[in-house]
């Protein structure tokens, strides 16, 4: 009973600070970054605001689409949370690989779901600088994070996740696969 609690506490601990950590602070890193940037003028001038939300609105709903699918399915079929950031374990680990629903197009469904957002409220803020930014935090992600994961996910899943991490795309899905011969 007590080993329940304890997982149930860390699944709400683990998700409320990735909801805080993602859902607020970083749209707050790009807000900010937003209001510092000198082109943000000339941006408004090319493309208003109420156009820039009709663009970005069907970006944002796949985003939110994407985040959420995504976490559902860690839940029910991995039996897990987003565990790690950082190397540092925040969530109960999942217990089985997830390779259904948005994980069947997209080895990371959650980062592009959160990707998606980010990118859209920047473009919404119209802030090149923001992009730019942007554009590193997924070069960061890419190589750092997710590298930390996927040598995670192979040491516990062996090569089962070998195969689908060589059939699947990284972060955007349908960018490729590759067939195994």
């Amino acid at each position: 009973m007590r080993k329940d609690y304890h997982r149930l506490r860390k699944f709400v601990m683990g998700y409320l600070a990735g909801i805080f950590i993602f859902m607020f602070l970083f749209p707050f890193v790009i807000h900010l970054i937003s209001l510092a940037d000198r082109w943000r003028t000339e941006i408004n001038a090319i493309i208003p605001q109420e156009t820039r939300l009709y663009l970005v609105l069907p970006i944002i709903i796949t985003g939110c689409v994407f985040a959420i699918w995504s976490n559902i399915y860690l839940v029910i079929q991995g039996n897990g949370g987003p565990a790690e950031g950082f190397g540092i374990e925040i969530s109960p680990r999942t217990q089985n690989l997830v390779t259904k629903g948005p994980y069947a197009v997209s080895r990371n469904p959650m980062v592009f779901g959160v990707l998606c957002l980010y990118f859209s409220y920047a473009f919404y803020l119209g802030s090149p600088l923001s992009i730019i930014g942007l554009i590193v935090f997924l070069f960061f992600v890419t190589t750092k994070i997710l590298r930390v994961e996927e040598k995670r996910l192979l040491k516990d899943f062996g090569e089962v996740y070998n195969t689908y991490r060589r059939n699947t795309s990284r972060i955007f899905p349908g960018l490729y696969r590759r067939k195994l011969n």
